[in-house]
């Protein structure tokens, strides 16, 4: 029994410290690395913030996602499902968005840095800064 208190000791340890642990994502699932990573968002807020998994987001000056929901978050990559619109796609989806899935990608400094956006639409003449492209950081 007193081996047993000393391994709990050491695991909460270790947990309290970061360190030796791996972090718990979705369902319970391990991952590896932090579970902080975040996306740098404009929606609502021209300055933009820090967010985990948002709702909508803003992906670039060309496009948009909104009731966004994440099947995905970190530490790698994260993967969400909601509806797409832009400049791109106007007259079309101004009031009817297009079914979309993101993937958010290329974690530096703790921020998700790419993007890319697919489902079946209509596809923009200029792919760059619509369904695929680099993301704003702080």
């Amino acid at each position: 029994m007193k081996n047993f208190a000393s391994i709990l000791v050491l695991g909460l340890t270790l947990t309290a410290c970061g360190t030796g642990v791996a972090a718990v994502g979705e369902h319970g699932t391990p991952t590896k690395g932090p579970a902080t990573v975040r996306v740098w968002n404009l929606h609502g807020n021209e300055r933009g913030r820090a967010d985990q998994r948002p709702a909508n987001l803003v992906l670039s000056e060309f496009t948009s996602m909104n009731g966004l929901r994440w099947s995905t978050w970190g530490p790698d990559r994260a993967v969400g499902n909601g509806k797409v619109s832009g400049t791109w796609c106007l007259p079309g989806c101004a009031s009817r968005p297009y079914a979309a899935t993101v993937t958010l990608s290329d974690v530096r400094r703790g921020y998700f840095t790419r993007f890319e956006v697919g489902g079946t639409f209509p596809r923009p003449e200029r792919r760059a800064d619509t369904l695929t492209g680099t993301l704003p950081t702080p």
